[in-house]
């Protein structure tokens, strides 16, 4: 419309759309649409010259932008693409300007490859710059090409030209995301409350709720579509699986005591009164009633530490055997764990485990299986642990206190108090599977201590 502000502008360049039918985006893990749109701006007197060529400048969107968001208008303010184009209308070097799209059903793709969400790094550097170069009179060299963007956009435009800086030799990022421990660290609580209070503890039950109301916002909404995106474009599995901190399941092995004693058990979830969530008391799970423990019949129970309301802290008492595995790329188990003591406390937010009272902890370490071609005295080494699937043993360091065990999972630091022994065995066979480890009967080596740090 020719109309004058606010309704309307002035143009002094024009603005191009387009269509990107992207191969890169073409079955996406979420199904999102391949076809993006891309608007192209030519400054004042572009079309002029046509012997002159001109440096180019990317813009990216912050998250849950969308390409069409940049005709939104504030009060009594113009719009970016109108700013922009007024910006050139004065005495400042033109330049062609690219907005480029990167919108996902999760809110964003941090313009990085995920196997969650998309290849949104690829589609921006190996699709759209090749697009505009061809059809536009840009200068082709890393050195006339400049990327722009805010918070998440900020990010991408920090991230693109270190990963690619064949492509863009300049950057501008405005409150670009970073320091990720202060900008998304506290939202962990948030979505952890919310998750607990309103979604029964399911990201499934959120999306379908999020997504049955456009338009009809909750005040939990942005911590939790915002935890889900972050892990979905910086951490996902291979396969595609989103962990978050929200979303941790805890599988643990119950010893069962002798056949005259009660059975194990896991008791209700204790919200954790120093938790940076609050001190919001759990509710019960529906199987459960207030004080009462539920009953674990089976020798190993998965728990989901936020389905039935269970949220900070799960509190697991009654002879409890803790079982662990570290692993490589591969599957292959190089490290066991077990913890054994009559009460444990595991934070799941810190990633710590505390116990405190007496009770003994069991290391177990593991060689690969030898490859084929290898001297086959090593490769028949510890037969017995690699015929079980856990490679050829390492030995076993057994840990035993009177007091109490802090485990730190982020630091993986152990510290121990009370009384503490220390025997290593360097040779063990593998444990049958579901069995108890015991620690080594005999061995060369033995520490006592009051105090040991492992």
């Amino acid at each position: 419309m020719d109309l004058p502000p606010p309704w309307g502008h002035a143009w002094a360049g024009r603005l191009h759309e387009h269509i990107v039918d992207s191969e890169a985006l073409t079955g996406n893990p979420l199904g999102d649409p391949h076809r993006r749109p891309v608007y192209v701006y030519t400054p004042p007197g572009y079309h002029d010259d046509p012997d002159r060529r001109y440096p180019s400048v990317y813009v990216i969107q912050g998250m849950t932008g969308q390409l069409d968001m940049w005709r939104n208008r504030k009060a009594f303010s113009p719009t970016v693409l109108e700013s922009i184009d007024a910006w050139f209308a004065g005495e400042h070097p033109p330049a062609v300007v690219v907005y480029v799209d990167a919108w996902t059903s999760y809110g964003g793709a941090q313009f990085l490859d995920s196997p969650a969400t998309g290849r949104y790094h690829t589609y921006l550097c190996d699709e759209v710059v090749p697009f505009v170069d061809e059809r536009y009179r840009t200068l082709p060299g890393a050195e006339h090409r400049g990327i722009a963007g805010k918070s998440s956009g900020g990010y991408g435009a920090m991230v693109t030209p270190m990963l690619r800086p064949d492509l863009f030799g300049g950057l501008a990022t405005h409150a670009g995301d970073a320091l990720f421990e202060v900008c998304y660290l506290p939202e962990f609580p948030q979505a952890a409350r919310a998750l607990r209070d309103e979604y029964e503890g399911s990201y499934d039950a959120f999306w379908a709720d999020f997504r049955s109301r456009p338009g009809r916002g909750r005040r939990s909404d942005p911590a939790l579509v915002n935890e889900w995106a972050m892990a979905a474009c910086y951490s996902a599995d291979p396969d595609g699986t989103v962990h978050t901190a929200t979303s941790r399941k805890l599988r643990i092995t119950l010893a069962a005591k002798p056949a005259a004693a009660k059975p194990a058990a896991v008791a209700d979830a204790l919200a954790s009164a120093d938790d940076a969530a609050g001190p919001a008391a759990p509710k019960p799970a529906a199987a459960a009633k207030p004080g009462k423990k539920r009953r674990a019949s089976a020798a190993s129970v998965e728990v989901d530490v936020f389905k039935g309301k269970q949220v900070h802290t799960i509190l697991l008492q009654e002879d409890v055997v803790l079982n662990s595995r570290l692993g490589d790329a591969d599957g292959l188990v190089l490290r066991e764990f077990q913890l054994a003591a009559p009460v444990v406390r595991y934070n799941v937010i810190g990633g710590k485990i505390t116990v405190p009272a007496a009770g003994k902890m069991l290391v177990r370490d593991h060689r690969p299986p030898a490859p084929r071609g290898e001297d086959a005295a090593a490769a028949s080494e510890g037969a017995d642990a690699g015929a079980a699937g856990l490679g050829n043993s390492r030995g076993a360091t057994a840990f035993q206190w009177n007091k109490a065990l802090d485990y730190d999972q982020t630091a993986r630091r152990a510290t121990m108090t009370g009384g503490v022994v220390v025997v290593h065995q360097p040779d063990t066979k593998a444990p049958e599977p579901g069995s108890v480890i015991e620690p080594p009967a005999e061995a060369p080596i033995r520490l006592d201590a009051e105090r040991v740090s492992a």
